[in-house]
């Protein structure tokens, strides 16, 4: 069977925090924080109405530690990309190359080869800079899609995932 496609990723720490970046937003998580937040702002609001100044301060007090741990989180967040990017040897600055076929893709780097058939492919998401074809929720490859040729980045766009 002759490729369609063949494309080089390279796996740099650049990529890999922007996958995870991806893989946390699509989590929606980042959402939740943010109707907290707003909850708590409208219980403040309406325990100052309501003259509670008691509880009101509890909140304050409550408001200020939960930003502080949302800097922490971001500050451990981050540092624990670096630390897992760093920890994995055989990854770390890997090149890929990725071959499109009829009814499946191979992946093969300097240390492994493996086959994927499209149906066995979990999902795959398209941001403004990459693909990410997902094998699991949280198990992935990203393609750069500069480096991709048009024709590709179609081909990829229509391949139907279960």
């Amino acid at each position: 069977m002759d490729a369609l496609y063949t494309v080089k990723t390279k796996q740099t720490y650049e990529e890999y925090k922007k996958y995870n970046d991806f893989l946390y937003k699509r989590t929606k998580l980042g959402l939740l924080r943010v109707i907290i937040v707003i909850g708590y702002i409208l219980v403040s609001a309406l325990m100052f109405y309501l003259e509670m100044y008691k509880l009101l301060e509890f909140f304050i007090v409550f408001f200020v530690v939960y930003i502080a741990y949302l800097f922490y989180y971001k500050w451990a967040r981050v540092r624990n990309i670096k630390k897992s990017y760093e920890s994995n040897k055989l990854g770390m600055n890997s090149v890929s190359a990725i071959v499109f076929y009829e009814d499946h893709l191979d992946i093969t780097d300097e240390h492994s080869q493996g086959t994927v058939p499209y149906d066995k492919i979990y999902k795959i998401y398209e941001s403004d800079t990459n693909f990410y074809i997902m094998m699991s929720k949280m198990s992935g490859m990203g393609i750069v899609k500069a480096e991709c040729p048009e024709a590709l980045c179609e081909f990829i766009r229509k391949l139907k995932v279960k």
